[in-house]
C-alpha cells in the first residue's frame, strides 16, 4: 500500500513539475509552500530559495504589493479570481509578464489556510502589445498636430514680434528689457510644449514608479486643449490637492488619458462640457472621472465599448482600439475602468486605482 501511495506520489510530482504554466501555493501568511520547476526557471530563483519565503522577501515592492492585493482577497472572500496580468521577475533582471489564476487552499476540514495558483508567461504577447500601444501613440500625435503646431506657433509669433521691435529700437534700453523678457517666457512656452510631446511619444518601458494623477493630467491636457477650445469644449479641473500618488507606468496612463480625453472629443462635435476629476474615493483608491455632455453610448453598446476593434465612428475616424488598449492598462495597474452614459446626456468614464504601499 505506501508502495502505491510513494509510486503515485512520485507520478503527481512528475507531473507536477513537467506542466510548463508556474504552479505555486502558500500559507495564509503569504509563505512559499511549493512551487514547480516551470516556477523556479520563470524567475530565476531555486526552489530552496523560495521556500518559506514571502513575495516581499523576494521581489520588489511593487510586485509584491500586486501579489499579496490578490492573495488577500481570495482569502478574505474565499472566491478564486482569474484573469489577472501580473508581472514577475525574469532571471535577467527586467521584468516579465503572467496571466494568472488564483483560488482558495483548503485544509481537510474545509478551512482557507492560504492560496494557490499557477501562471501562464505571456511576456512576449505583452512585448507585442506594447507596439500596438506604441503605434497609437504616433497615430495620436496626428491628432494633436493641429493644437501643437498652433501652441508652438503662437510663441515664435511673439518673439518674432519682440526682436522686431528691438532691431527697429536699439536704443531703448526698457523696451529692449521688456522685449528680451518676452522672448525668454515665450521660448520657455515653446519648450515645454516640445519636451511634453517628446515624454508622451517615447516608448513606455515596464517600470513603475509613484505617479501623481493631477501632474500626468496636465501634462497630457497641455497637449490636446487647444483642440477642444477650437471646438468650443470647456474645459473643468476639479483636481483633489495633495493628491496621493499610485504605482505606475506615467507614459501608459498618459495614453490612458489621451484616449478618454478623445473619445469626450468626439462624442462633443458642436461644444460642450468636460469635467475632469481626481480624488480619494471611500475604498482608499485614487479615483479620476472623465465626464462630458457629449452624444452619450446607446445602452446596447455599454457592454461592447471595451472590446478590440468596436467602434460607432465613421470609417477613417478610428479602428476601436483606443478604448481597448486603455483597459488592458488600467488592468496591468491592477484597476479598474468603468463607465456611465445617457444618450443626448453624456458619458463618465472612471478610473480607480490603488494608492502607492
Amino acid at each position: 500500500m505506501k508502495k502505491e501511495l510513494h509510486k503515485k506520489q512520485d507520478q503527481l510530482n512528475i507531473i507536477f513539475n513537467s506542466v510548463p504554466a508556474m504552479i505555486w501555493s502558500k500559507n495564509a501568511e503569504g509563505k512559499y509552500l511549493q512551487v514547480n520547476r516551470a516556477y523556479c526557471e520563470t524567475v530565476g530563483l531555486s526552489e530552496e530559495k523560495i521556500i518559506g519565503r514571502t513575495d516581499y522577501d523576494l521581489y520588489p515592492t511593487d510586485i509584491a504589493t500586486q501579489h499579496s492585493k490578490y492573495d488577500q482577497e481570495i482569502i478574505n472572500s474565499k472566491k478564486p479570481v482569474s484573469g489577472i496580468e501580473e508581472r514577475h521577475l525574469k532571471p535577467s533582471g527586467d521584468y516579465g509578464w503572467s496571466l494568472t489564476e488564483k483560488l482558495p487552499y483548503y485544509d481537510d476540514k474545509g478551512n482557507v489556510v492560504g492560496t494557490m495558483g499557477f501562471a501562464l508567461d505571456i511576456t512576449e504577447r505583452k512585448r507585442l502589445e506594447a507596439q500596438v500601444i506604441q503605434s497609437a501613440k504616433m497615430a495620436s500625435l496626428g491628432i494633436m498636430a493641429g493644437g501643437i503646431a498652433h501652441e508652438i506657433r503662437n510663441p515664435l509669433a511673439v518673439c518674432s514680434s519682440a526682436a522686431q521691435l528691438i532691431i527697429q529700437n536699439p536704443n531703448d534700453r526698457v523696451l529692449r528689457e521688456e522685449c528680451a523678457d518676452k522672448i525668454y517666457s515665450n521660448i520657455r512656452r515653446a519648450n515645454y510644449v516640445i519636451e511634453n510631446l517628446l515624454r508622451f511619444a517615447q516608448i513606455s518601458g515596464d517600470d513603475f514608479w509613484p505617479v501623481n494623477f493631477n501632474e500626468a493630467l496636465e501634462l497630457t491636457l497641455s497637449l490636446i486643449e487647444q483642440q477642444f477650445k477650437a471646438q468650443q469644449i470647456e474645459l473643468n479641473r476639479k483636481f483633489a490637492k495633495d493628491l496621493q500618488r499610485v504605482m505606475g507606468n506615467v507614459n501608459l496612463l498618459q495614453q490612458v488619458f489621451f484616449n478618454l480625453l478623445l473619445n469626450a472629443y468626439n462624442a462633443m462635435p458642436k461644444g460642450g462640457k468636460l469635467t475632469i476629476s481626481t480624488l480619494i474615493n471611500s475604498d482608499g483608491d485614487v479615483e479620476v472621472r472623465f465626464a462630458d455632455t457629449g452624444c452619450g453610448i446607446p445602452e446596447e453598446n455599454l457592454d461592447k465599448i471595451f472590446d478590440p476593434f468596436f467602434t460607432t465612428m465613421s470609417v477613417g475616424k478610428g479602428v476601436g482600439l483606443g478604448l481597448s488598449i486603455s483597459y488592458g492598462i488600467i488592468q496591468q495597474h491592477g484597476g479598474t475602468i468603468e463607465v456611465e452614459s445617457r444618450e443626448n446626456v453624456g458619458s463618465t468614464f472612471t478610473i480607480k486605482l490603488p494608492l502607492t504601499q
